[in-house]
């Protein structure tokens, strides 16, 4: 979709240097419209797939860990081995 991204601002460039003309200027108005849907619709398409990544790392986190049953303080561990985990990287 970025080959999407660049033909649309440079439509949208194009259109801009018509401003006395109402019905090209109504086309800019909806290019830049349209620009501004797939930006948001790409945002929630990231958060989703950055909430489904974070549950499926912790529900690997809670079955599959094997420190947990070694260290009484959470914190430490944290400190000692989450940061190094290679879980934590997709979750950043």
């Amino acid at each position: 979709m970025s080959e999407f991204n660049k033909w649309l601002d440079a439509e949208i460039k194009e259109l801009a240097r018509y401003k006395d003309n109402n019905m090209i200027w109504g086309k800019h108005t909806e290019a830049v419209r349209i620009r501004e849907i797939y930006r948001q619709c790409n945002e929630a398409q990231s958060t989703l797939d950055k909430q489904k990544i974070t549950a499926v790392a912790d529900r690997i986190c809670l079955k599959f860990c094997r420190f947990p049953e070694v260290y009484d303080d959470k914190e430490r561990m944290a400190k000692e081995h989450c940061k190094e985990c290679p879980l934590s990287e997709l979750i950043k």
